[in-house]
């Protein structure tokens, strides 16, 4: 299932993007993501509510809540940079250097979470940053 839910993800990503540059063509990058984050919530607040989710929110120990915190935080720099971007570079080179994040995110996991990184895994990175730099210096 994880991986349908991953490709799912992926493709509401690339519309989210296509959508954002569009709306962004005469609008301030900060106040539309500011417009679409408030959206967000609260569609998130009705699904949480419709499946009865909220009921264990008074179970997050102070740890869990450090790095929800954490990651809130880095989502907001993530989607403030991201629009700024979008706002002034094309759809394909943004898209291209923002899903450089897997190179990131690889090794992050890999020094932070341990997991481990094979031949394979190191082949793959090293062919998606030719790959970035590629599609990015064409």
């Amino acid at each position: 299932m994880w991986l349908i839910f991953a490709i799912l993800s992926s493709l509401f990503a690339s519309l989210m993007t296509i959508f954002m540059k569009v709306g962004l063509k005469n609008l301030d990058s900060t106040l539309v993501t500011g417009l679409r984050t408030s959206m967000v919530f609260i569609l998130l607040w009705i699904l949480i509510l419709f499946m009865n989710k909220g009921k264990n929110i008074k179970d997050i120990s102070p740890r869990e809540w450090k790095y929800i915190a954490l990651a809130s935080f880095a989502t907001f720099f993530t989607w403030v940079f991201y629009f700024l971007a979008l706002k002034k570079g094309t759809v394909i080179k943004v898209v291209a250097i923002d899903r450089f994040s897997i190179v990131f995110s690889t090794f992050i996991s890999a020094i932070f979470l341990k997991e481990k990184l094979t031949i394979m895994t190191i082949i793959g990175l090293i062919v998606l940053i030719v790959g970035t730099m590629l599609v990015v210096f064409s």
